[in-house]
């Protein structure tokens, strides 16, 4: 996920709840390379808004 992100805040505070969750922020790209790498299986997942997905998906398919 982009660091410093809504979803990077919301991960945040769920660790308080899981403390055994982990992820990866990533401060140098943006969601289109991030969703670029998911497709390209650099990653497994990423989290987005759906807005963004929807905008971007047409780009990804399968």
């Amino acid at each position: 996920m982009l660091a410093d992100s809504s979803h990077s805040e919301i991960m945040q505070k769920l660790k308080a709840e899981f403390p055994g969750i982990t992820w990866q922020e990533n401060s140098t790209g943006n969601i289109t390379e991030l969703l670029d790498d998911v497709y390209n299986k650099k990653y497994r997942y990423t989290i987005s808004d759906d807005i963004v997905f929807n905008a971007q998906k047409s780009f990804f398919p399968g």
